[in-house]
């Protein structure tokens, strides 16, 4: 690896680590946000919020999660955060594992030469003509000590920031799965539906096999909420998100799709399966009884209509999404806590809901 690479490496690692220290010392959480605005301000890369920041250390002004939004609002305005942080953190990580390469494979060479001295000096002690080789031997042995010495302090130092950049990549992490993880449910969010489902449907196109995408929402859940509140209405989307997550495995995606409601990508899945795994998770959904933690009230049951749909080779991701969704509002219309999937939705129905 040239001088210059290496140097940008490890730029990029000295951004990363003073962006952590940074929002640790001001005490802000380190959200997808917060490193944004920050690694962008220690990297240079946006000059006006730069001046904004240095104008706020001389007013010694507080950091709050609404002086972040003010920042990220008004200097950022162009980007859509998750995508740039999830790229600034992809591309970090990345940095940060070429960094630790590296510097072991710079330890190692170290040690190498460090034992090929000594190989050399063992050998020329070994010579009968100490007049002509006394000098030479004596300054091979010295530069070998000297290398062994600077050989161990490299390793030192290699040990420990090996340890810090595993840190800072563990922090990373934490951010980049903020950036793609609904803060309520736990689930993949929007940003993380999107990326995935366009990754499957490349996958699909090049490799054939079915994908399946099942939509689904709680049944009169506005009602719930004006009856119930907010709080109660939160627990009930954690509980269904919960029931949803157990019940997709291996390379399934479950989201939260916008509200209350869900998405479950499904590759390599026939539609009859796909149609199981529905009718899976609105009876588990519908046998919940559920109660009020504070008051221990009734609350009766709640349940899901799902539409599922299988991926159409050549279509956009877009009609996919429509067409799981207009099964979903076949399922409403159908009485609702019901599986309608597109193999029984006709294309005239689709036309007539497409219309309305």
């Amino acid at each position: 690896m040239v001088a210059n690479e290496r140097n940008k490496l490890i730029e990029s690692y000295e951004i990363a680590r003073k962006t952590v220290a940074e929002l640790e010392r001001i005490g802000a959480p380190a959200t997808p946000q917060n490193f944004n605005i920050w690694f962008a301000h220690f990297a240079g890369e946006n000059p006006s919020l730069s001046a904004k920041i240095a104008d706020m250390t001389a007013d010694e002004v507080t950091y709050t999660d609404e002086l972040s939004d003010e920042l990220f609002e008004t200097h950022f305005a162009n980007q859509r955060m998750g995508e740039a942080v999830v790229e600034a953190s992809g591309k970090i990580e990345a940095q940060m594992q070429q960094l630790i390469e590296l510097l072991e494979a710079s330890g190692q060479s170290t040690s190498a030469y460090a034992e090929a001295l000594q190989g050399a000096s063992g050998q020329l002690g070994r010579l009968s003509d100490p007049d002509k080789i006394g000098g030479l031997v004596n300054g091979l042995l010295g530069a070998t000590r000297a290398m062994e010495a600077q050989n161990a302090a490299l390793e030192t130092k290699l040990g420990a920031a090996t340890h810090e950049i595993t840190e800072l990549r563990t922090k990373m992490e934490t951010v980049r799965a903020e950036a793609l993880s609904d803060a309520l449910t736990g689930l993949a969010n929007r940003k993380a539906f999107d990326s995935t489902l366009k990754a499957f449907i490349e996958e699909t196109e090049s490799q054939g096999g079915p994908l399946c995408l099942i939509m689904t929402d709680v049944d009169r859940f506005k009602k719930f909420n004006d009856t119930w509140g907010h709080q109660t209405g939160d627990q009930v989307l954690k509980l269904v998100s919960a029931i949803i997550k157990s019940n997709v495995k291996g390379r399934d995606l479950a989201a939260r799709y916008g509200g209350e409601e869900f998405a479950v990508l499904l590759p390599r899945t026939q539609v009859e399966n796909a149609v199981k795994l529905a009718h899976d998770i609105r009876l588990a959904v519908e046998a919940k009884k559920l109660r009020k933690r504070s008051t221990n009230q009734d609350l009766g049951t709640i349940t899901l209509s799902l539409g599922v749909a299988l991926y159409r080779p050549g279509e956009p991701a877009t009609d996919l999404i429509e067409r799981a969704d207009a099964c979903l509002y076949a399922a409403k219309n159908a009485g609702r806590n019901c599986v309608i999937d597109d193999t029984q939705y006709t294309d005239s129905e689709e036309e007539q809901a497409g219309a309305a």
